[in-house]
């Protein structure tokens, strides 16, 4: 077989598995009554999507029914047991829940993705439906009632809660990039001024079903560790904070991590970019939303520790460059970034308020070269983990 077949198989194999996904699409939206009963939604999903419903609830010994008996068992647990989805939500969720069941059970599923649609009915916050050849979300009348039931006190002060929560964590990896479950707990016990002891579980049963509730979520999560979303390479940037262990995190006030995480998508290029908008503002003729995207993308790999020569690199790949005299002033807007953004290996900090801090460095402080912040300190295998989960370093950070 000649290398043009396999490309022609390969390319078959890809259109195939397309169109598997275009009919799984398609049944996955399927017909329902204006006011279906829960019995009825669910026999319309096929046996592994009932699976996934019966382990994201943790409804033990059911795994060798068959649909039919499953179906009955989940119509009488998921009633039961709702309050296990209700107490993940967040305000954004908790507020969807209010209006579905406002509007008795159903609301167009515009802006809803096949990923987001098939959380949602993994969670039974709703279902996916299509009437009147419009794909909708329902719910059914006996999670309406429900959701009435439960819609007490108690649930605003949980649903608040877990909106701080997220808040918080985004708001924190966003400045620090990578951050172990250990260390994001303790901070967030520490800015809530609260033990989460017993909450724990709920915290990463709320961040889990967030990261699949949400659209556009800027949370990872690799083996308990956790990330901001732009983060490339997380091992390496924690190899990164691990070798600069004299660093703490920088202090942020509860405050400041709040009102990003609540508006992580509308977060705009920090100061240390003004230079570079400037310079290009009068350069070139350019829409700003365009010259903002640049900019966000530039700071990331700032963020993200690349050398700014690379940066630059980067640029001249999108614009050219009209004279030596405006690459020297480029260079000179770059390092001004460099050393005045917070970066992820800095674990928050820029690299000024490093040096400013190392009087013993004799570091000349000045925006005109790329101040120094390296840390030759290694940390021993048998040494405790610096990021303070009381463990050896081999056995947490080191691995």
């Amino acid at each position: 077989m000649n290398s043009n077949q396999i490309l022609r198989n390969i390319q078959k194999g890809r259109e195939r598995d397309a169109e598997r996904l275009r009919k799984r699409e398609e049944e996955f939206w399927h017909r329902a009554d204006d006011a279906p009963r829960l019995k009825d939604v669910l026999q319309g999903f096929r046996k592994h999507e009932l699976d996934d419903i019966r382990k994201t609830f943790g409804f033990q010994g059911l795994s060798s029914l068959n649909k039919g008996e499953l179906v009955e068992e989940l119509t009488t647990l998921i009633p039961q047991h709702y309050s296990r989805t209700l107490h993940l939500l967040d305000q954004q969720r908790y507020q969807f829940m209010k209006k579905m069941v406002k509007n008795q059970g159903q609301m167009s599923a515009k802006g809803f993705l096949y990923p987001n649609a098939y959380a949602f009915m993994s969670y039974c916050l709703a279902f996916p439906a299509t009437f009147n050849g419009e794909r909708s979300m329902v719910l059914p009348k006996e999670l309406q009632e429900a959701f009435r039931e439960a819609d007490d006190a108690q649930l605003n002060q949980i649903v608040r809660e877990n909106t701080e929560w997220i808040q918080l964590a985004e708001g924190m990896l966003y400045y620090y990039g990578y951050m172990s479950s250990h260390r994001l707990v303790k901070a967030v016990e520490y800015y809530t001024d609260t033990k989460l002891n017993e909450k724990v579980r709920r915290f990463f049963q709320v961040l889990s079903a967030y990261k699949i509730w949400e659209l556009d979520p800027q949370i990872v999560s690799v083996d308990a560790e956790f990330a901001y979303v732009e983060v490339l390479d997380i091992n390496e940037l924690k190899e990164q904070q691990v070798a600069r262990s004299e660093i703490p995190y920088y202090p942020f006030t509860k405050d400041e991590l709040i009102e990003v995480g609540a508006n992580i998508h509308k977060v705009r290029p920090s100061d240390s970019m003004k230079p570079f908008l400037q310079l290009m503002r009068n350069a070139y003729d350019i829409e700003e939303y365009e010259l903002q995207s640049f900019a966000e993308i530039y700071e990331t790999y700032i963020k993200q520790g690349m050398d700014i020569n690379k940066v630059i690199e980067e640029v001249q790949e999108s614009f050219d460059i009209p004279d030596y005299e405006f690459f020297k002033q480029l260079a000179d807007a770059f390092v001004y970034a460099n050393n005045n953004t917070r970066l992820w290996m800095l674990k928050g900090h820029k690299p000024t308020e490093i040096s400013r801090g190392r009087e013993s460095d004799n570091v000349e402080q000045n925006d005109e070269k790329v101040l120094p912040f390296k840390n030759t300190k290694k940390v021993g295998r048998n040494e405790l983990c610096p990021c303070g989960s009381g463990k050896k370093y081999k056995k947490c950070c080191g691995k």
